[in-house]
Parts: C-alpha cells; sequence; structure tokens
C-alpha cells in the first residue's frame, strides 16, 4: 500500500506533468503505441505513465506510475507505483572507463552478485547531474541509483557461478567541458573521472551544409 506522504509527492509530480503536455495532444485523435524503454511521461486515452520519479535522497525511487483520470470527480487517480529501494552490498566493485576519441564516451563497469540469469530479478538504473550552490561547472556529481526488484524472483535460489555479473552503465556527458567530474553509485561507491577537452563533436566531422 502507497503511504499517504508517497501519494501526495505523485499528485504533485503528476500535476506538473500534464502542464508539460500541449492541449491539442490531450484530445487528438490517438492509436495504441508500444513503448520500449519510455524515460517521460507519456499521456493516452486517459491514462498518465510516469517512468520515473525522483526524490532528494534517491534518483529513481519511484518506478511506473500509472495514473486515470476520473471524469466523475475531475481528478486523477493514482492506479499503481512501484517503489524500488537500492540494495547497498550488491554492487562490489566499480570500475570507470572513459575512451579516448571525441566526443569521449565515459562508461561505470559495476561488478558484484546481480542474479541476471535467475528468473524475475530485475535491475533499473537512475542518473542525474547535481552541482553545489555556487559551484563552478566542472563541480558536478553524477548520482547514479541501481535499485533491484527480486519481488517477482523465481523460489529456486541461485548458484554462486549466476551470481557473479557485470553491469555496464553509460554516463550522459556529451556537451560537457573539460574538466574533473565526481560520481557516486548507491551513495557508497565514489570516484572522479576527467574530461580533458570540451566534449563535443569535433568539427572536422561536422557536416556542414554547402553554401547555395
Amino acid at each position: 500500500m502507497i503511504n499517504k506522504l508517497a501519494r501526495r509527492n505523485l499528485y504533485l509530480i503528476s500535476t506538473l506533468s500534464l502542464l508539460l503536455i500541449p492541449t491539442t495532444q490531450l484530445f487528438a485523435e490517438e492509436r495504441p503505441i508500444v513503448l520500449v524503454g519510455e524515460q517521460h511521461p507519456f499521456y493516452s486515452s486517459g491514462s498518465l505513465h510516469i517512468p520515473r520519479i525522483d526524490t532528494h535522497n534517491q534518483p529513481g525511487l519511484y518506478q511506473s506510475a500509472w495514473l486515470q483520470f476520473d471524469p466523475t470527480i475531475d481528478a486523477w487517480r493514482l492506479e499503481r507505483v512501484a517503489t524500488v529501494p537500492i540494495i547497498e552490498d550488491r554492487i562490489k566493485q566499480v570500475e570507470v572507463i572513459v575512451t579516448e576519441s571525441l566526443p569521449a564516451q565515459v562508461y561505470l563497469q559495476m561488478s558484484g552478485e546481480f542474479s541476471f540469469s535467475c528468473r524475475g530479478h530485475r535491475y533499473s538504473i537512475s542518473e542525474r547531474r547535481t552541482a553545489e550552490p555556487g559551484s563552478g561547472p566542472t563541480n558536478e556529481k553524477f548520482e547514479v541509483a541501481v535499485a533491484f526488484d527480486d519481488r517477482s524472483a523465481d523460489e529456486t535460489p541461485c548458484t554462486v557461478k549466476d551470481n557473479l555479473s557485470f553491469i555496464v552503465h553509460p554516463l550522459q556527458v556529451y556537451g560537457l567541458v573539460a574538466g574533473t567530474y565526481e560520481y557516486v553509485i548507491n551513495g557508497t561507491h565514489t570516484g572522479t573521472f576527467e574530461l580533458k577537452s570540451d566534449n563535443i563533436l569535433p568539427s572536422s566531422l561536422m557536416k556542414i551544409p554547402a553554401p547555395n
């Protein structure tokens, strides 16, 4: 059951999300659509889906919230939402990988006991970039939350071999200026990486249209 604080937070978030939906979209002819890995709120046939909701303490604490508009009360009803807390001891080691070519790509390689080969074990990754008030452009931190959902897992226990696995997560670094950046995973694994130059597409690779 969703507690009162969660309901209040989700109501405020859903109200703000509706302000971003153009009126023409709300009343336009709707066709069935299959969503795969969507990351933004989506409205269809009176239903509002919010894939991920951050809180101050954790990115992506709430996952896959569904709200249904009820015209009889002229309000939205929260149908369901998943709360996916992080499990700190699943991740044992983190390696950061930075490619040499421009624009650079940065990957966080996490190793630990993830049980991916066991039926029903799932995980989700949420990422956001934060900065202290008044800090410079490179004094920024990537906050990454890796949450594991074992609620629908098979009761058959996994073997030790099954449990040893890797997660590779690409950070959203395109367009960042040169400098040193910090990352923190699940509030416990921290580190830094350096972008040696502004991370944009080199002009030599740009397709600039010829003048008429």
